[in-house]
């Protein structure tokens, strides 16, 4: 442990007093404010977008969630309302007494009882504008309805194939009705109540807009799609413009597989996302329809769920340019403000060695931050050489002192022997000696 904080110790130190000080204080101060200013800024607004994201997508996930099972129900109960009007044609006596005579009678009677089917066909479903197409099959799939186009019911008679045995349960499902569309279709097993056994079929094929009705009710917002898709085939069968699925219109293929792949983990709702055949990645709220291959879509593009949070992430970066900006100001006054009085004390301590010989390669102590290049760094250099010049006047002045002492007692002396030599030459002359000036004053 304590070599760990020995070595950090040893990091701090050569961070912060050798490698920081090789830049100038004013381009640190400069990088200080900006950081400082952008830091916060680009954390918060991190923060802020991925948690508003986040928010946004489980918001958005649990309401998609709630459409798409509340347009299933809606849809299940319009079709259970056409399933229970099925259920009392296939069982009146007229139907079963009809099929009974097609398969049993002879070619007269087979004849009057197709008649008898269509009158009846038009009778109970002629009033109803959602029905598109009404057909009464015998037990062997031939429709009864003579006059039926084949190019019509050649899909039909497909339908009917691929639906299963269902003991009299109506079956759902979608069909190529030979014009380029996708049609939906349900089929009723008609048994006979004399024998349990199945003399027909009931063949109904409904508009795409009396589900799709449904859709109006339906407020997405923006940029969502919703709509039913057959998974049987792969093919979008009710749009939310209430037109007829034409057959080339299918779902994305990494929309199925995911919900194909979370059908066969019995989770018949859920959310998943995949990527889009236009490019982008998608998120997708599905439910299935009971009872059918059929489910409820409800798509968005990713970039548009986040939309609002990336327009606060660019409100964001907005205010980190503007505070970026306006740091860069701050600390150029700031940094200007203490870098430019001690360039000033720089150049006036070097004036100030100049004067006392600063020029001289002065011998620096070893201690100081030679390798230093801030402004400090160079005031420290500047004032170890005036220090070590003015140290060397001082000496020389000393030097000086001493040898302007010495002079003086050397001539003190040498006045001291002649004033001796002129008491002794003056004491022991016979004759008067007088002095005079230039003026002949005697001194």
């Amino acid at each position: 442990m304590s070599s760990l904080i020995g070595w950090l110790r040893s990091a701090f130190a050569y961070f912060s007093l050798d490698l920081l000080r090789r830049v100038e204080i004013r381009y640190r101060l400069i990088t200080a404010f900006i950081l400082l200013s952008l830091i916060p800024i680009l954390i918060s607004g991190y923060i802020s977008y991925v948690e508003s994201t986040a928010a946004i997508k489980q918001k958005a996930e649990i309401f998609s969630k709630e459409v798409v099972k509340q347009v299933s129900k809606n849809i299940s109960l319009r079709m259970e309302q056409i399933e229970t009007e099925s259920s009392l044609l296939v069982l009146s006596d007229r139907v079963q007494d009809a099929l009974t005579r097609v398969a049993e009678g002879n070619e007269k009677e087979e004849s009057e009882a197709r008649q008898d089917m269509t009158r009846l066909l038009l009778e109970h479903y002629g009033a109803v504008d959602f029905i598109n197409q009404k057909y009464l099959l015998d037990k062997d799939n031939r429709i009864m309805d003579t006059q039926a186009f084949a190019q019509l019911t050649r899909g039909v008679v497909r339908l009917v194939q691929q639906a299963p045995n269902r003991n009299g349960r109506p079956y759902w499902g979608s069909y190529d009705n030979g014009a380029g569309q996708q049609d939906l279709g349900m089929v009723r097993a008609i048994i006979g109540k004399s024998n349990n056994q199945q003399i027909g079929n009931l063949v109904l094929v409904i508009r795409p807009e009396h589900f799709s009705a449904i859709f109006d009710d339906v407020a997405v917002g923006s940029g969502t799609e919703i709509y039913v898709l057959d998974a049987s085939n792969d093919k979008l069968i009710v749009g939310a413009d209430g037109t007829s699925a034409t057959i080339d219109r299918k779902a994305e293929p990494g929309l199925i597989e995911k919900i194909a792949n979370a059908d066969s983990h019995g989770e018949p709702s859920g959310l998943v996302d995949f990527d889009g055949k236009s490019g982008g990645r998608y998120v997708a709220a599905y439910t299935g329809i009971a009872g059918t291959t059929w489910f409820v879509v409800s798509t968005i593009a990713e970039k548009q769920l986040t939309a609002e949070a990336q327009t606060v992430r660019n409100q964001i970066i907005l205010v980190g340019i503007s505070g970026f900006l306006l740091s860069i100001f701050l600390a150029y006054f700031i940094s200007h403000s203490i870098s430019a009085p001690l360039k000033d004390l720089v150049r006036k301590m070097h004036d100030t060695g100049s004067d006392a010989g600063a020029e001289v390669e002065a011998p620096v102590d070893a201690r100081s931050d030679t390798g230093v290049e801030d402004e400090l760094g160079r005031l420290a250099q500047r004032f170890e050489r005036m220090s070590a010049a003015i140290k060397q006047k001082i000496q020389k002045i000393n030097e000086i002192n001493a040898s302007l002492e010495q002079t003086v007692i050397e001539r003190t002396a040498e006045l001291v022997s002649r004033e001796q030599e002129s008491r002794t030459l003056i004491e022991n002359s016979p004759d008067t000696i007088t002095r005079y000036d230039r003026e002949l004053r005697r001194t």
